[in-house]
């Protein structure tokens, strides 16, 4: 990421602390970026009230409208906004993600912030909620922000995958580390590249390998190690700078960082959809059920979010 220049935000009415806002008037102030807020409304008029005539029902919809906005200009007009060039809009959408994705390419945004919502393990098997799709959907940068507080100068979190080679997984790694370099920069904080192994085989898979667990265990963070290493040492990082995981990264990742009360973790996410979308999901998609600070997730070159 070399520079934010246009920060769209998502306005949530239900939540009571506009975090995401916040976050972004706090970005805005360091880079100097513009900062767009957007909040959508809908509801099915012509199923709820089948009766209305559409003249009535364009009424209902303008009223929903002017109320979302008033309350919008409301909370803004309440902020300090020094300093800042911002704007907002309402807009009347039945399906937000899409629309707000096609916003965010149309209109060349480089970061998208909203407040996370807490969610169910199985929020994603009938109705799929909309953090989710803007992780899944968004071109540009997603982060996701908690409204917990953190300690100063803790450092930052990216999650790599060193234990490919491929260009794909080596391409997205340099932009993970890359995009860490600018937000570092940015707070002035330290960075930790979190590398997970894969979590132990069934024990009785190693037994009839004739493969003693704990070896086991001791080679694969060996060879992550090495791994690791190799790819932070192009970002002018060391040994200090990292730390290689036992486990399920959705797991063990979100564990780590609150362990050391990181405010960031910076990772990459891919589009799914379907029930592939649930039973595989993604490191950036499970997180969100533990969520404990902010998560920023960078889609790979060459993301089509059809």
């Amino acid at each position: 990421m070399d520079k934010l220049n246009k920060i769209i935000v998502i306005f949530d009415e239900k939540q009571e602390q506009q975090t995401a806002i916040e976050r972004a008037l706090e970005l805005a102030r360091l880079t100097r970026a513009n900062i767009h807020v957007i909040a959508t409304i809908f509801s099915n008029i012509n199923v709820t009230f089948s009766h209305l005539q559409l003249d009535t029902e364009a009424i209902i919809r303008e009223s929903m409208l002017n109320r979302l906005n008033k309350d919008l200009k409301s909370h803004i007009d309440s902020l300090d906004t020094s300093q800042v060039n911002i704007s907002y809009e309402t807009l009347w959408s039945p399906r937000p993600s899409i629309d707000i994705a096609e916003i965010c390419e149309s209109q060349g945004f480089d970061l998208l912030i909203k407040t996370a919502n807490k969610h169910h393990l199985f929020d994603g098997v009938f109705h799929t909620p909309l953090d989710w799709h803007l992780l899944r959907e968004c071109p540009c940068a997603v982060m996701l922000v908690s409204n917990k507080q953190h300690a100063k100068d803790r450092p930052l979190i990216v999650a790599i995958d060193a234990n490919s080679d491929d260009h794909a997984h080596s391409s997205l790694n340099d932009k993970l580390l890359d995009s860490a370099q600018y937000f570092s920069k940015i707070f002035k904080d330290e960075i930790i590249a979190v590398n997970a192994c894969p979590p132990l085989p069934v024990m009785t898979d190693l037994e009839y390998a004739s493969i003693d667990p704990s070896s086991y265990i001791e080679e694969m963070k060996k060879i992550a190690s090495a791994n690791t290493l190799k790819v932070i040492r192009q970002f002018n990082l060391n040994e200090s700078n990292m730390k290689i995981l036992e486990g399920i990264p959705e797991v063990v990742i979100p564990g780590f960082a609150e362990q050391i009360d990181s405010p960031l973790i910076i990772l990459g996410t891919v589009s799914r959809s379907g029930l592939s979308g649930f039973f595989l999901g993604n490191t950036a998609e499970h997180l969100l059920y533990n969520l404990q600070c902010d998560i920023l997730a960078i889609k790979p070159d060459g993301f089509d979010r059809d």
